[in-house]
């Protein structure tokens, strides 16, 4: 037995050191390129070259394991199509997907980096050249074009860069095809821009699902010929994502009302440090350090060799990593006036610009009234600076652009949240916006984002925005912790939430009374206890947001921890503070409240019907009515309730005295609870024999057989019944013959004391059966003291 977990234990770990051990492989998306980050274990000795759908990622160890299951997190499938590794020569594969091409550089000596970047390659790049003879001859069959028709005019092939390798290995190629692999054939015309623009437009139909798109049919069966005339099946109908332009009119995306949106680079916060410091701050980041997947690195030469480092660019996390904020603040505000003391434009979109993506938001509408320049993306600045001080904007730059497919969607339900109740909101847009925040304003606007998401119900977005703010945190704060506690909630972990807001609520930062409202709302929800302290710190922090914008969730969170610890008095008097607690509280009431507080607060006058906020708990006030015996009562609250259970009206209506209306609203119901209901209906009827009928119905024997009892059907008790009754039911049933016997009866006369006799035997009889009846009966048991 030891031997076989030792067995089960190396397979389950062995695995996990394999993996541990692969090469992890990350990437970043940029305006221009997509950077691809590949890290080994140690230094090693790489080589890259061309391939028929991209490049290969080649290492002299054939069996390198590389991580992949972070390489598609942050990035689309526009540049990047395809990662994997070569099953025969442990390659690393990339599929490009654009007119495109990749420049890799050691970042250090075991990071690799591929930047896959818009535009032609650099005239003789040795990365365009097949690493082998067999990439070689794959690359050339698919840049080969089919046969060209018949005249003057070369025909041009948009589908042949799309055609996938062959994995068939072939000979050694002649030197005239390689030279034909590295140096493309001219065409009368550059008709590269068409292929592109027709693989775009295709892909995006494909994506919407109106085009069909299917690999090129052979011309003949066995033929190496494709066939020249494919066809691209097309469905036209409603499309929602289908964009009609007029010839010549750009692609840029829209609001509701016909407004342009707002692009990703004119909010592109990420980048306003490094735009705001300009190369004064580059210059003092500290060589080789910070995220290789987001470090703006130059590309190489031709020859393949690395030039000097210049500028770090940060998407995805703050500049602070690389140099700090303290270092920035001083080449951010240089210079913002010139001549005659005027504002430099420039220097001033740059001082605005860092103090938005610093975070400082009243310093940036400070810094534009005090140097007034003109600058169409002032109003942008302007929003951004009120969003992110939690400000409410008088005049919204983000209106309507919720469904704009930039980050200005982002934007947009941070300035108003109620427009995600409402019309079409970006969803893909604002994760991918969120996802490209510095850490600090993920962190800030991340807990507020998951709540408004959790409010609509949409566990997923929130699940995501969660992930985004918690990558890259060593630490979480407070408010990670509460927004964690959020979505342990939404996803069916109470415990794990109230842990959360527990540890939070102790504390002794700002965050602790938010944590401790939240908390005993948790707690208050669940049917649990909120303690005599608890209660107090939350009447003092109602007291201290007295008229503030937290006014009414600290009165809420007063209201439900008087009620959860028992003092419905209070919680009723400060309804009036907290209407939003009306339906928790009379929750509690018919749950946990004691009877008295039942009394008092949820008795009705005649005619009166129960609060709104009261129907959802309807049923419980009409189990609490009953069971304390007001029938009227529990019919008020009846007629509340939304769909009540049929067993709770049957109920009603034997306790006002119809029984025949209880039991025709059972119907055929056979719970414990129901069979109860039934029987208390027909004891009020009278109806002995179906109450028999129904125990025997039932298999309850005994309580049959006393049914019959009471019926005084002695008959079928001394021919049928238990042997207990039937000795005593015979004695009723057929009685001893009290009169002398007949003259003509045979045998001598019996006189008085021979009759005697007889009537005392069978008194005898009897009482011996009646003993045996009574002894047959269980005694109650007599309650402790």
């Amino acid at each position: 037995m030891t031997r076989w977990w030792v067995a089960v234990i190396l397979l389950l770990v062995l695995p996990l050191q394999a993996l541990a051990q692969a090469a992890r492989v990350t990437s970043g998306d940029h305006t221009d390129f997509t950077r691809i980050v590949v890290e080994f274990a140690g230094p090693v000795d790489w080589k890259m070259g061309r391939t028929a759908d991209g490049y290969e990622l080649r290492l002299p160890e054939s069996g390198t394991q590389y991580d992949l299951t972070k390489a598609f997190d942050l990035i689309q499938k526009d540049r990047l199509a395809s990662i994997f590794a070569d099953p025969q020569t442990g390659a690393l594969r990339l599929g490009i997907a654009c007119a495109c091409f990749a420049i890799p550089f050691e970042f250090r000596p075991a990071t690799v980096v591929i930047d896959i970047r818009n535009g032609p390659p650099p005239e003789g790049s040795s990365f365009e050249e097949p690493l082998d003879a067999s990439s070689a001859m794959a690359v050339a069959e698919t840049a080969a074009a089919p046969p060209m028709p018949q005249g003057d005019q070369p025909r041009y092939d948009w589908t042949v860069l799309a055609m996938p390798p062959q994995p068939e290995q072939h000979a050694m190629p002649s030197p005239d095809l390689v030279a034909a692999v590295q140096k493309p054939a001219a065409t009368p015309m550059d008709l590269e821009p068409l292929r592109q623009s027709l693989i775009e437009q295709l892909s995006r139909g494909a994506s919407a699902g109106i085009v069909d798109m299917a690999k090129p049919k052979r011309a003949d069966p066995g033929s190496d010929q494709v066939d020249a005339n494919p066809s691209v099946a097309l469905r036209l109908g409603d499309q929602p994502n289908l964009t009609l332009r007029q010839k010549g009119e750009p692609d840029a995306p829209m609001t509701a009302e016909g407004a342009a949106c707002f692009s990703d680079e004119q909010v592109d916060i990420a980048s306003w440090s490094v735009a705001a410091a300009g190369p004064r701050v580059a210059e003092m980041a500290p060589a080789g350090e910070g995220d290789a997947a987001h470090a703006e690195k130059p590309a190489p030469t031709a020859e393949g060799h690395q030039a000097a480092p210049t500028t770090i660019e940060p998407i995805d996390h703050p500049l602070e990593k690389e140099v700090p904020i303290s270092m920035q603040f001083g080449p951010a505000m240089a210079n913002l006036t010139g001549e005659f003391d005027r504002p430099d434009p420039v220097a001033v979109r740059r001082a605005v610009r860092f103090d938005l993506f610093v975070g400082f938001g009243a310093e940036a509408r400070g810094l534009m009234r005090a140097l007034p320049v003109h600058d169409e993306d002032q109003p942008i600045w302007e929003s951004m600076a009120r969003i992110i001080d939690e400000e409410t904007d008088p005049e919204p730059a983000f209106s309507g652009m919720e469904a704009c497919d930039t980050g200005a969607a982002l934007w947009a339900i941070l300035a108003d949240p109620k427009v995600l109740g409402v019309g079409q909101v970006q969803k893909s847009a604002i994760l991918r916006a969120f996802s490209a925040l510095p850490t600090h304003l993920r962190n800030h606007f991340g807990p507020v984002l998951v709540d408004r998401f959790l409010a609509m119900a949409d566990f997923g977005t929130a699940t995501a925005l969660r992930d985004a703010v918690t990558r890259g945190n060593a630490s979480a704060g407070p408010e990670i912790e509460m927004m964690q506690a959020a979505i342990d909630k939404a996803s069916g972990s109470p415990g794990a939430s109230v842990a959360r807001l527990e540890s939070v609520a102790k504390g002794s930062g700002p965050s602790s009374a938010d944590a401790l409202a939240a908390l005993v709302q948790q707690r208050a929800e669940l049917g649990q206890d909120v303690s005599y302290d608890q209660v107090r710190a939350i009447e003092e922090y109602a007291k201290e947001r007295q008229g503030s914008e937290d006014h009414d969730k600290f009165q809420h969170a007063l209201t439900l921890a008087y009620a959860a610890s028992g003092d419905f008095d209070k919680a009723y008097a400060n309804l009036a503070n907290s209407p939003d607690a009306a339906a928790t509280l009379w929750q509690l009431l018919g749950n946990s409240g004691p009877d008295s507080a039942v009394l008092n607060h949820a008795t009705l006058d005649s005619g009166q019907k129960p609060p709104r906020a009261a129907k959802a708990s309807a049923s419980l006030m009409v189990d609490r009515m009953l069971r304390l015996g007001f029938a009227d009562q529990a019919a008020q609250w009846l007629a509340a309730a939304n769909d009540p259970p049929l067993l709770l009206a049957a109920r009603v209506a034997v306790a006002q005295g119809a029984p025949q209306k209880g039991l025709d609203i059972l119907g055929e119901q056979k719970s414990p609870p129901a069979i109860q209901v039934r029987l208390d209906a027909l004891r009020q009827l009278g109806d002995d024999p179906a109450i028999a009928k129904l125990f025997a119905d039932l298999g309850m024997t005994e309580d049959h057989w006393n049914a019959v009892s009471r019926m005084q059907d002695w008959q079928t008790l001394a021919a049928d019944g238990p042997d207990v009754w039937k000795a005593a039911a015979a004695t009723v049933a057929d009685p001893p013959a009290m009169a002398a016997p007949a003259a003509s009866d045979a045998g001598p006369p019996k006189g008085p004391l021979a009759m005697g006799q007889a009537l005392v035997n069978e008194s005898a009889t009897t009482r011996d059966a009646i003993t045996a009846l009574l002894a047959s009966v269980k005694s109650p048991a007599v309650p402790s003291q």
